[in-house]
């Protein structure tokens, strides 16, 4: 499963803007774009206006359209610092990471003081694969904003993926701290405890992952209580009980609980994704029985094809080298 790293932007609207000083009314996204339609009829080198339409149609999901806006706003103004921070949003959120870095660049130029461009670039970064630089960014921004829960979180997440797992686990606690709501953080903290092979303190974390209806969390406490000689199998069956679907990966649910040979998962993943994720539970599946040698073929296998932000890759590798 894709972990969950949030951009810092539009999801805290009014935080974001305050802090760059262009807030607009909670409400008024509707009509906005409209309205700067007007604006920029009877003025086209009005740039300003390009950027509240570009801003008005990011906040609806039309990404492309906001960012031909502000592609105008900055044509019009090349020192129009929020229109290259929205623009970089933009960017990140459809995974075009290069321009979203050179975009949150420019920004923090303009705005040295503020952590959000940091944290944004940072996210980039972490998208692709740049660890250290991410880290960088993360720690700025929290030098910047030391009370921003999703840095503290996006950091663990990086040191995570560097094998940093002990610092992960401590920027999770930090989120926990200011956060105790921030419900990601205990399904990653609780994998980071069990990728260290502490399964105990994994339990109640991916327990708490369970109970609010994840699928992934109730096979990830399934395998920890598993590991950690604990009943796993009743547990599961009574959480699984009150999924209303059975889509996927609710057939490694199946397996876990004797209803579904090994053999069948394969035909059941349907994309690239969830073969990844069925090489590695049926990998657990094979640990859990007590055979090591018959899950090395399928955790190697996981490591190959898995995305490395998946928990299913790192938790793969964790695994193989506790067996190697």
């Amino acid at each position: 499963m894709l972990r969950q790293f949030p951009v810092i932007g539009w999801q805290f609207v009014a935080l974001t803007l305050l802090t760059l000083g262009m807030l607009t009314p909670a409400g008024a996204y509707d009509t906005t774009a409209v309205d700067q339609n007007e604006v920029i009829a009877s003025d086209p080198t009005d740039a300003g206006a390009f950027y509240d339409r570009g801003l008005a149609f990011a906040h609806k999901g039309k990404l492309q359209r906001a960012i031909d806006n502000f592609n105008k706003a900055i044509r019009l103004n090349p020192d129009y610092a929020d229109a290259y921070y929205d623009r970089g949003l933009a960017y990140a959120s459809i995974g075009d990471n290069d321009r979203a870095i050179a975009d949150l660049g420019k920004a923090i130029e303009f705005n040295p003081a503020h952590a959000f461009p940091y944290a944004n670039r940072g996210y980039a970064y972490f998208q692709k694969g740049n660890y250290g630089l991410a880290i960088a960014d993360f720690d700025k921004a929290i030098e910047l904003g030391p009370d921003l829960a999703d840095v503290y979180y996006n950091r663990g997440l990086a040191y995570d993926a560097r094998g940093h797992t002990g610092r992960a686990i401590a920027d999770f606690d930090k989120v926990i701290e200011l956060d105790p709501d921030h419900v990601s953080t205990y399904r990653s903290r609780g994998r980071a405890h069990f990728n260290r092979g502490d399964f105990e303190a994994a339990v109640p974390d991916l327990r708490r992952d369970a109970e609010g209806g994840s699928v992934y969390g109730m096979l990830w406490l399934f395998v920890a209580q598993s590991n950690a000689l604990q009943m796993a199998a009743t547990e599961l069956a009574t959480n699984a009980a009150s999924l209303k679907s059975k889509a996927w990966p609710y057939p490694i649910v199946e397996l876990y609980l004797g209803q579904q040979p090994a053999a069948a998962i394969f035909a059941k993943a349907g994309n690239a994704n969830q073969r990844c994720e069925a090489y590695f539970y049926i990998g657990e599946w094979h640990l859990v029985h007590g055979r090591p040698s018959q899950a090395i073929e399928p955790l190697r296998t996981a490591v190959r094809i898995c995305p490395r932000d998946f928990m299913e890759y790192s938790g793969a590798l964790a695994e193989l080298g506790r067996i190697e």
